[in-house]
C-alpha cells in the first residue's frame, strides 16, 4: 500500500489568458491557504503556473513553478481561514523573499526561509521561478522547537549545517517518495522535522538565551531517543553534561516535567506509526516497543488516556 496520497497537480494552462490569475489565485488557495496574488507587471498577457505535490506521512510536499508575482496573506484571509500550519519555501531556479513579523528574509538557491500561515505575512518573486514548499502541521513542528514559532521569517542557510541538510532531504523526497515504503516515508518525515527544528533555532540562536538554547539541545537529543526505553532525565543530563536537577528545571520552564513531555512525544510518535496503511506488517506490540515502552499493557492504557481510543482503534481509523 503506498505510503504517499496521490499526485495532485494545479495548472493554469487550459484557461483563457485573462483568467489565468484569478485562476491561480483559487489554485493557491485550494493547495494552501487562500491568499491575495499579484502580478509584479500588470500588464502581462496570461499567467502561467502550476503547483503539484503529495501527502508524504502528515506533511505535503509541494512543487510551484510560476511567473513573477506577489503574495500577501493578510488578517482577514487568516481570521475567514486559519491555517494551522508552516510553510518552508525551498526556491529551486530563481528567488524570492518573504516579509513577516516586520522583518525581511531573502531565499534563494543558498537560502530558504518559514512563515507562519496564522501570521499575517507577503512574498514577492521579481521573476519566474520554481520551488519546494513542505506545509507542516504546527503541531508537529512546535513539540520540537523550544519557543514555537522561532526562526520563523528568517533567512536560513541552504548551503550549511542543518539547513544543507533540510535542502538535500526535501530534494531526495521530491526525487523519490513514491519509492518508499511507509515505514521509511515516516522515519524520512520524522528526520526531516528534526532537522527543520534544529534549522530554525539555530537561525534563531541569536535572540535566544543559553538556557533556552540548551534546552533546544535537550529537546533534540531526546527526539532522537524516543525508542531508547532506558531514555531517562538522569541518562538525557549525562549526555549534555549537566546535572539532573538542572535539567528539570529546563523542562519546568515549559511547564512540564521531562518524564511527562517524553511520554508524551513518545505517545505522539506511536499515533503516527499506527496510522492506518503504515503499519509494513508490524505488531501494535512492535510499534510499542519502537516507540519506547517496556509494557504493552502499559501502552494501551496511556494511549487511551490520550487519544481516546485504543491502538487496534487507531490502525483501523477511516478504514
Amino acid at each position: 500500500m503506498p505510503h504517499t496520497g496521490d499526485q495532485r497537480t494545479w495548472s493554469t494552462a487550459g484557461h483563457r489568458p485573462e483568467l489565468q490569475l484569478a485562476v491561480w489565485g483559487q489554485i493557491v488557495a485550494d493547495a494552501f491557504v487562500p491568499v491575495t496574488v499579484s502580478p509584479q507587471d500588470p500588464y502581462e498577457e496570461g499567467f502561467a503556473s502550476e503547483v503539484g505535490g503529495r501527502r508524504i506521512g502528515d506533511v505535503h510536499l509541494m512543487g510551484l513553478n510560476s511567473q513573477r508575482q506577489v503574495v500577501e496573506r493578510t488578517p482577514s484571509h487568516i481570521a475567514a481561514h486559519p491555517g494551522d500550519l508552516y510553510f518552508l519555501n525551498a526556491p529551486v531556479h530563481g528567488s524570492g523573499s518573504a516579509q513577516q513579523f516586520g522583518r525581511v528574509a531573502s531565499a534563494g538557491s543558498d537560502s530558504f526561509v518559514v512563515v507562519d500561515s496564522d501570521q499575517p505575512f507577503r512574498l514577492e518573486f521579481g521573476a519566474t521561478f520554481s520551488q519546494l514548499t513542505l506545509v507542516i502541521p504546527k503541531p508537529l513542528l512546535d513539540p520540537l522547537l523550544v519557543v514555537p514559532g522561532v526562526g520563523v521569517g528568517v533567512g536560513i542557510k541552504a548551503d550549511a549545517g542543518a539547513g544543507a541538510l533540510v535542502t538535500a532531504l526535501l530534494r531526495g523526497l521530491a526525487e523519490h517518495s513514491d519509492e518508499l515504503t511507509p515505514r521509511q516515508a515516516r522515519a524520512a518525515t520524522d528526520h526531516l522535522l528534526g532537522l527543520v527544528a534544529m534549522a530554525l533555532a539555530g537561525a534563531a540562536a541569536p535572540v535566544l538565551d543559553a538556557r533556552a538554547l540548551l534546552l533546544q539541545q535537550a529537546i533534540d537529543e531526546a527526539e532522537r531517543s524516543l525508542g531508547d526505553p532506558d531514555l531517562t532525565a538522569h541518562t538525557l543530563a549525562a549526555r549534555l553534561c549537566i546535572s539532573t536537577s538542572y535539567l528539570t528545571k529546563l523542562f519546568a520552564a515549559r511547564g512540564l516535567s521531562f518524564g511527562r513531555w517524553l511520554l508524551g512525544r513518545r505517545l505522539d510518535r506511536a499515533w503516527a506509526e499506527l496510522a492506518p496503511g503504515a503499519s509494513d506488517g508490524r505488531t501494535i506490540t512492535d510499534v510499542a516497543f519502537a516507540c519506547g515502552f517496556r509494557d504493552s499493557a502499559h501502552f494501551a492504557r496511556t494511549f487511551r488516556a490520550r487519544f481516546g481510543t485504543t491502538p487496534s482503534g487507531r490502525r483501523t481509523m477511516g478504514a
